[in-house]
């Protein structure tokens, strides 16, 4: 990737989180000098990588909020250095919500469903047949996604709606636990779920890919866990396996 940017002189960088996580990763000290922009889309990049990449190259990650049925609203051109870890704002056309379980908007800086509305939006599902109107909610689009969204309009996404945890009656999202996890120096990568309990609902269980010449120790894991999550957020269970399972688009798949 590097070698391709630099023999066409390429000015803008199109990538998911992994091709970050990788390009971060790279020993070589080789620059990218004509590259103005690098944009990340597809899922959320953690925001070790964004660092990484950061301080690697010279150049911040735009993280950009790509969906087929809508296309690109949104993407963080004005604050990708001071807040990496945010979506960014509404391009113009568009209108953005953050809303509850009855589909009223929310106040600013409340956690709800991130909705969109505005123009190519979808027509239809093929399969099964689903007209547009009969998916949305008040010419809404539920994305599905968690988010924030601050007075300013800023937007960072927290987690899934259909991933959430629940631990006695409290909200875990994978997302936020793996992100502190993908920060320990001997994990290369991790994916969180819910596992059944008997008490509890639900608890917190963690696959975790171990990097090349490092070792973990389970007590060791979890007091760096603690140390940075609340205790029910904490995984009960790590499992440590040789990879995690990705989608086509590099997102972990749950």
């Amino acid at each position: 990737m590097i070698a391709c940017i630099n023999e066409n002189r390429g000015t803008m960088l199109y990538a998911a989180p992994m091709h970050y996580r990788l390009l971060a990763a790279d020993k070589s000290n080789v620059k990218t000098p004509t590259l103005q922009r690098a944009i990340s889309t597809s899922s959320a990049i953690a925001l070790p990588i964004a660092e990484a990449y950061q301080k690697r190259f010279g150049l911040p990650v735009i993280q950009a909020y790509g969906i087929i049925e809508i296309g690109l609203p949104i993407i963080n051109l004005a604050a990708a250095e001071s807040h990496p870890g945010a979506i960014g704002h509404g391009l113009p056309d568009y209108r953005i919500g953050i809303l509850d379980e009855s589909g009223e908007c929310l106040p600013a800086d409340s956690r709800g469903q991130l909705a969109v509305q505005g123009p190519g939006m979808f027509d239809m599902y093929l399969c099964p047949p689903a007209a547009r109107e009969t998916v949305t909610e008040n010419g809404w689009f539920l994305t599905g996604d968690l988010a924030t969204m601050t007075a300013a309009g800023l937007i960072t996404v927290v987690g899934r709606v259909k991933s959430m945890i629940n631990v006695s009656g409290n909200k875990v999202f994978p997302e936020e636990v793996e992100r502190v996890l993908d920060t320990h120096p001997a994990i290369a990568a991790s994916r969180v779920s819910g596992i059944e309990h008997p008490i509890m609902g639900e608890t917190v269980q963690a696959e975790l890919v171990i990097r090349d010449d490092h070792s973990i120790e389970t007590e060791q894991v979890l007091k760096y866990c603690r140390e940075r999550l609340s205790s029910y957020k904490v995984p009960q269970f790590l499992h440590v396996v040789s990879e995690i399972p990705l989608t086509g688009s590099g997102k972990v798949a749950r």
